[in-house]
């Protein structure tokens, strides 16, 4: 290993014994951004990398301490890319090893919980304070830290390595129905009832089908029966048509006008599908949820309407139908944002701390 090899262990919920053990449940975002890091970083030719899985580790607490131990002590760099759970039994552990260890300690934030809990407990506050640094999902989180007294934070968004493409699909507005879709866990914090009930309410309104949704993706348990009742209800306006590999993403989005992500769940991160949205040329219409206007900008990559209107999602349907050429020329501008979104030009914070020299150049595929 050269001088200039910097080693890095991730501790996150990677699940990969979940295939091997034939578990056939959809992964979330937290397991989607943890082998997101895990895969940009095994491309860099001067990271040496390790990780610590803590899946099911409550079943091995004992294995998942004494690993943990073992990378740290070979680390140079320690990230933790943890949910709330995760990370408050994790961080208390690696801040006293790297005490005798001497890594350098991140946390990359998964999810939109972190800046309220730390408004609610000082402790945990302070502790997120010891870091050498914290890489928040949008601007609006790190603002949020910042404003708390943290000096530690880093703003690096939700990245996906995606075929983004070079031009958006073209959809002909004046045709009917108009496809839109939800493309998510399947659940009711998603806001997928209100999705299905304002494509409905447009479409009776009307007295003709305008919209027709198509949903995408894993079904939470508890919505199941929910779910089947709504499509047997609206079964002229709306369709479940499963979950698409992440791979095939980007080519399924691209078919459609818009997607919808009116999300009852305040406290929302950086949902990785509005990253799917943008490389696909689709504009998004979503809640004004805690961190949406750092993420979509309304009117130009999207369109925003408020949190608590319950008549929101059906207006800015309504409003679409009126102004199909703004929504034609807000799947360009899409396009152009998700740019930002490449692991390489995301991640670039991350890597300056990996490396700590900001003038370090990428250097990929590691042989």
């Amino acid at each position: 290993m050269s001088d200039s090899t910097r080693r890095v262990a991730v501790v996150g919920y990677f699940a990969s014994a979940r295939s091997a053990e034939g578990d056939s449940k959809e992964f979330g975002g937290q397991t989607a951004k943890c082998r997101m890091l895990r895969d940009w970083l095994q491309s860099l030719d001067a990271i040496a990398y390790s990780e610590i899985d803590t899946y099911r580790w409550k079943a091995n607490p004992l294995r998942l301490f004494s690993r943990t131990i073992r990378e740290a002590k070979r680390a140079d760099v320690v990230l933790m890319a943890l949910s709330e759970n995760g990370l408050r039994m994790i961080m208390p552990i690696l801040l006293r090893l790297r005490s005798y260890f001497g890594f350098r300690l991140g946390y990359v934030v998964i999810g939109g919980w972190v800046a309220k809990r730390c408004e609610e407990d000082f402790a945990f506050l302070r502790k997120l304070g010891e870091l050498d640094a914290i890489f928040a999902e949008t601007t609006s989180m790190a603002d949020d830290l910042r404003a708390q007294g943290l000096e530690n934070v880093h703003y690096v968004p939700n990245a996906k390595k995606l075929e983004v493409l070079a031009e958006p699909v073209k959809i002909d507005a004046s045709s009917r129905p108009l496809p839109v879709c939800v493309f998510s866990r399947v659940c009711r914090e998603k806001g997928v009832t209100t999705a299905v009930e304002a494509v409905a309410r447009v479409n009776s309104e009307h007295g003709a089908t305008e919209y027709f949704l198509d949903i995408y993706g894993p079904v939470a348990d508890d919505y199941r029966e929910e779910l089947d009742c709504l499509l047997e209800l609206h079964s002229d306006s709306v369709a479940y048509k499963g979950s698409v590999p992440a791979g095939e993403s980007v080519g399924v989005l691209s078919r459609y006008l818009l997607l919808l992500f009116p999300t009852r769940y305040y406290g929302e991160g950086f949902p990785g599908t509005i990253v799917d949205a943008f490389s696909a040329g689709v504009p998004v219409v979503t809640s004004d949820w805690r961190n949406a206007r750092s993420i979509v900008e309304d009117g130009e990559t999207g369109l925003i309407y408020g949190f608590d209107d319950s008549d929101g999602a059906y207006e800015t349907l309504e409003k679409c139908l009126n102004e199909p050429s703004e929504v034609c020329r807000m799947r360009r501008r899409c396009l152009q944002e998700s740019i930002k979104y490449a692991p390489d030009r995301a991640n670039e914070p991350i890597w300056d701390f990996v490396t700590n020299a900001s003038n370090m150049p990428l250097r990929q595929n590691k042989g």
